[in-house]
C-alpha cells in the first residue's frame, strides 16, 4: 500500500523499465498518464479545501467592520470568480518599523496590523488554526489599480506599492521573501486584468459585418437609493445584440449622456433582441443586477 501520489512514480519506473516492443507497454503508458491526471485532480481538490478554509479564518479573525457592506471573504470576487487567498505574511512599514500583515486575495491586497505583538517576523506563518487577530490598515488595494516599484534606492528587503494617490514601502524579512512578494503580487495582478479583459471585451464573430448599432445612454431612473446603500456612484452597462456583447461603465454623476457605445450587426442578428442590463457596482462581491430590457 502507497500514498497515492507515489504511484505515478512507481508506473513512470515500470514504463522506463518496460522495452517498446513489450505488450505491456502500451498499457503501462496509459496507466501512467491516467494516474498523472488523477493526481492532478486531487491536488487541486486539495487546494480548494486549504483555501476555503483560510477564507473562513479570514472572515472570523480579520476584523473590518468599518467597509460597509461588509467584505465576505469565503465569496464571489467582483470580476474574477471565486476569492481565494494566494500569499500572506509579516512585513514593516519602512518608514517607521510598524509591523503589518499583508494578505493578497486574488482581487485585492489588505493590509492589517495585529492585535498581539509579532515577534520574530521570519518565522511568521498564518494557517487555519492560527488564532491571531487582525485589524483593517488601510482600504484594500483593489489589484487593478496595484503598482509595484523597484529602484536602486532601496535595499535587498524593500518594495514600493502604489495604487491611486497611496503609495507605501514596505520591507520584507529578507530578500527571498521579498522577490516572494513581488512575484505573487505581479503575478495575481497580471491574472486579474487579463480576466477583467476577456470578461469587457467585446465578443466577435467569424461572419461579416451587416452593420453598426450607435447606443447613447440617456438617463437611468430609480437607482438613487440602491446607490446610497452601496456607497457608489457607479453603474455598468451590459448592451447586446445576437452575437454582438459589450459593457459600458456609467458615472451616474453626469446629469446627461452617460455613455455611447457601438456594437456590430451580423446578419443572423436581425432576429435578436436588443438587450440591456443594469448592474450596480460593488466593490468586493459581484454586481447586482438592477433591471433588464429586451
Amino acid at each position: 500500500m502507497n500514498r497515492i501520489t507515489r504511484y505515478p512514480l512507481i508506473f513512470e519506473k515500470l514504463v522506463k523499465y518496460t522495452h517498446p516492443s513489450d505488450s505491456k507497454r502500451k498499457n503501462l503508458e496509459k496507466a501512467h498518464e491516467l494516474l498523472k491526471l488523477l493526481c492532478t485532480e486531487i491536488n487541486d481538490v486539495i487546494s480548494a479545501l486549504d483555501s476555503s478554509s483560510m477564507l473562513i479564518w479570514a472572515q472570523q479573525h480579520i476584523h473590518c467592520e468599518a467597509i460597509q457592506p461588509p467584505i465576505v471573504f469565503p465569496s464571489s470576487t467582483r470580476k474574477v470568480g471565486p476569492r481565494c487567498l494566494l500569499h500572506c505574511g509579516a512585513l514593516q512599514k519602512l518608514l517607521n518599523g510598524k509591523i503589518l500583515v499583508a494578505l493578497l486575495f486574488n482581487d485585492f491586497l489588505m493590509l492589517t496590523t495585529p492585535v498581539e505583538p509579532i515577534e520574530q517576523l521570519e518565522e511568521f506563518r498564518i494557517t487555519k488554526t492560527s488564532e491571531l487577530q487582525l485589524n483593517l490598515y488601510k482600504t484594500p488595494l483593489l489589484l487593478e489599480n496595484v503598482k509595484i516599484i523597484q529602484n536602486k534606492e532601496m535595499d535587498d528587503c524593500s518594495f514600493e506599492v502604489r495604487s491611486g494617490d497611496f503609495s507605501m514601502i514596505l520591507r520584507a524579512p529578507n530578500r527571498n521573501a521579498r522577490l516572494f512578494w513581488i512575484a505573487q503580487i505581479e503575478k495575481a495582478i497580471n491574472e486579474y486584468r487579463n480576466q477583467c479583459q476577456i470578461t469587457k471585451k467585446p465578443s466577435l464573430s467569424y461572419m461579416s459585418e451587416q452593420g453598426r448599432l450607435f447606443v447613447e445612454l440617456v438617463c437611468i431612473l430609480n437607482v438613487d437609493s440602491a446607490l446610497r446603500l452601496l456607497g457608489t456612484q457607479s453603474i455598468l452597462c451590459k448592451f447586446q445584440i445576437g452575437q454582438s456583447l459589450t459593457y459600458a461603465d456609467v458615472d451616474m454623476n453626469k446629469k446627461e449622456h452617460l455613455c455611447t457605445t457601438q456594437l456590430p450587426i451580423y446578419e443572423t442578428a436581425y432576429d435578436d433582441f436588443f438587450e440591456v442590463a443594469i448592474f450596480l457596482n460593488r466593490i468586493f462581491s459581484p454586481d447586482l443586477c438592477a433591471g433588464m430590457l429586451a
